[in-house]
């Protein structure tokens, strides 16, 4: 549980400060419904890779959430697909 929420005396004021953070957060970068739960195209996969920009401008660009954008390169960094400068 993150700090912030062990500031709260009562669980469900905490969950519902949680839930209000997951929120926002989700409508900074909605993903769009016609993209959901398709096959990552080679582009994607290469601008998740460059890492040129924050996640959320991918996210926008790609219409995949910040979170799926983390997995895919994660899971690509575990894989070795993609060989990275760092």
């Amino acid at each position: 549980m993150p700090k912030t929420l062990k500031n709260f005396a009562d669980s469900e004021r905490a969950r519902e400060y949680r839930n209000r953070q997951r929120e926002r957060n989700y409508a900074l970068c909605p993903g769009d419904d016609d993209i959901r739960h398709t096959r990552w195209q080679d582009w994607e996969r290469r601008l998740v890779m460059e890492h040129d920009m924050p996640d959320r401008e991918i996210s926008r660009m790609t219409g995949r959430s910040v979170r799926a954008i983390q997995v895919m390169r994660h899971k690509m960094r575990k894989n070795g697909e993609v060989r990275t400068d760092e």
